[in-house]
């Protein structure tokens, strides 16, 4: 019974997180990616039906017209069901749930790239705050100070929004949809000063 109880309580969480989308056009907006043979939304385009619709970076496609994803596919393959699908074209999605965590005056231990105008934690201090507050590369930056920054950001923008904050909190979620060793060879160089000294009211700490 309490094994029952168990996969019940997992099938109801499953479901919480679980978003349905309907589309008429065959243009969604959307480019996947595959990672560990599932189905990642990896780019949403503005002034689409996607991003009308709410659907987001990160989110997981399990399901086209309450069909399973199949496995071992490719975003190609996912790109042709997509095409021929019925329409409306139902697509059910997962969206992680996310994390809020408050840093403390100092360092916080941690690098990022922008990725589609998306802040993405790239590298982390094992020494800092942010590893001790489990923040882990690959973690989407989705609010700063419990409120939705702009998009697109740049870096320098992103950086200048952290700065003047006293106790910066990073609202995050999971994001397994771009390959970051890949993402960082296509950009020039990671944010020079995304290792950044939050500071106090009397002074900025770079000693850190």
């Amino acid at each position: 019974n309490n094994n029952n109880n168990s996969d019940e309580d997992d099938d109801d969480e499953h479901n919480e997180n679980q978003r349905e989308f309907k589309f008429d056009s065959e243009r969604l907006g959307i480019r996947f990616q595959i990672k560990d043979n599932k189905v990642y939304v990896s780019s949403v385009a503005k002034a689409m039906p996607a991003s009308f619709q709410g659907v987001k970076l990160g989110d997981q496609l399990i399901k086209i017209n309450d069909e399973l994803v199949p496995e071992s596919t490719s975003a190609n393959n996912i790109a042709n069901i997509l095409s021929y699908a019925k329409r409306p074209t139902k697509l059910t999605f997962i969206r992680e749930q996310l994390k809020t965590v408050c840093f403390e005056k100092g360092t916080l231990g941690l690098k990022f790239l922008i990725y589609d105008g998306i802040v993405v934690v790239s590298s982390i201090d094992p020494t800092g705050q942010a590893f001790r507050l489990g923040i882990e590369i690959g973690d989407v930056v989705v609010c700063l100070n419990n409120e939705v920054y702009d998009i697109p950001i740049t870096g320098q923008e992103f950086t200048d929004l952290v700065k003047s904050s006293e106790w910066p909190i990073f609202t995050v979620k999971k994001f397994w949809g771009i390959d970051l060793v890949e993402e960082k060879k296509k950009q020039d160089k990671e944010i020079q000063n995304a290792v950044i000294a939050v500071p106090s009211r009397s002074r900025v700490d770079t000693s850190q």
